[in-house]
C-alpha cells in the first residue's frame, strides 16, 4: 500500500516555468550596457545560482564594473521591463505528463507550495 502525499513543492524557475531564457537575456543586457564582456560559456554556470551568486559572477567573471547589489537591481529591472512591456514568457512549455501525475497526488494533499530563488518583486 502506498502512502499519501503530505505536501508538494513546485520549483518554478527552470522546472515548471522555463524562465532561464528571460534571466539570461536580462543578464546579457546588463553586461553589454555596463562595460562587461559576455563569454560564450557564461550561461550554464549561472543556472540555479541565487541572485547574490550570479551578481558576483557578472562582476568577477564578466567584468561588470558595478557592485553586485547594483548589478542585481539592474537585472531585476530588466526582467520587470520584460514582463510589463514585451512578450511575456507565459504560457511556458511545461512537462504536462509530469505535472499531471504530481498534481493528481497533490489534489488530496493539504499543502501545496511554490519555490523560487527569484526576488519577491518578480
Amino acid at each position: 500500500m502506498s502512502e499519501a502525499i503530505a505536501a508538494v513543492v513546485f520549483d518554478l524557475d527552470g522546472v515548471l516555468v522555463d524562465s532561464e531564457l528571460v534571466w539570461d537575456a536580462a543578464r546579457r543586457e546588463v553586461v553589454a550596457r555596463n562595460g562587461g564582456r559576455w563569454q560564450a560559456d557564461a550561461t550554464r554556470p549561472m543556472m540555479g545560482m541565487s541572485s547574490p551568486e550570479w551578481s558576483r559572477y557578472l562582476h568577477d567573471q564578466l567584468g561588470v564594473p558595478l557592485e553586485p547589489e547594483q548589478i542585481n537591481e539592474l537585472v531585476v529591472a530588466a526582467l520587470l521591463d520584460q514582463y510589463r512591456h514585451r512578450q511575456p514568457p507565459f504560457p511556458i512549455p511545461i512537462s504536462l505528463s509530469s505535472f499531471r501525475s504530481v498534481s493528481k497526488g497533490a489534489a488530496s494533499s493539504e499543502v501545496l507550495m511554490l519555490a523560487s530563488l527569484a526576488p519577491l518583486k518578480l
